[in-house]
């Protein structure tokens, strides 16, 4: 149908031009979703450091489109978004890399549409957007993964370091 072979259309421009680790962010989704022809492009275009720690899980989920269509996925492909996991639901075919508003709640992102950029607390900086020829924001995940590891590895080299309490304790001890 026309609806899903622009939507596919789409897709193959998005990875085209930017690559496969950029999503389309879809405000009205609240699960993410990538389509099984999508994924080993999406995979080998992330990270070492972040491809390696990726996994799957089962899940059944039956996705709705605005084309009336529907999907069901069987598994969900699962990449570390810094202490965040990231489940990313495949389906049969080539429907595009869609984001979830649930990812942007879990991020505590503000969209900032003059700069286009994203802002989250759970990154180390801002994360610039880009619009497809079609007005959608895309993320690139691949960047949201590193830039979140980066918060989350230097929170845990802070809190290893402040080890004043211990160290209080310890010369109370000897004392």
């Amino acid at each position: 149908d026309v609806a899903s072979s622009v939507c596919n259309a789409e897709a193959l421009s998005v990875a085209a031009q930017l690559g496969p680790s950029f999503g389309i962010l879809d405000t009205g989704a609240t699960k993410t979703v990538i389509g099984s022809q999508l994924i080993s492009s999406l995979i080998n275009s992330l990270s070492p450091n972040i491809r390696r720690r990726v996994s799957r899980c089962p899940c059944k989920v039956v996705f709705r489109f605005g084309n009336l269509s529907t999907l069901e996925s069987e598994q969900a492909l699962v990449i570390p978004i810094g202490r965040l996991f990231l489940k990313v639901a495949i389906v049969p075919g080539s429907t595009p890399f869609l984001l979830s508003n649930t990812l942007m709640r879990a991020l505590k992102a503000m969209i900032d549409t003059k700069s286009q950029m994203l802002h989250s607390p759970v990154l180390k900086k801002s994360l610039p957007l880009n619009l497809t020829s079609k007005g959608l924001y895309l993320i690139d995940v691949n960047q949201l993964a590193l830039l979140a590891e980066a918060v989350a590895e230097g929170s845990v080299k802070e809190t290893f370091t402040n080890v004043d309490v211990e160290s209080k304790s310890e010369k109370s001890a000897e004392e």
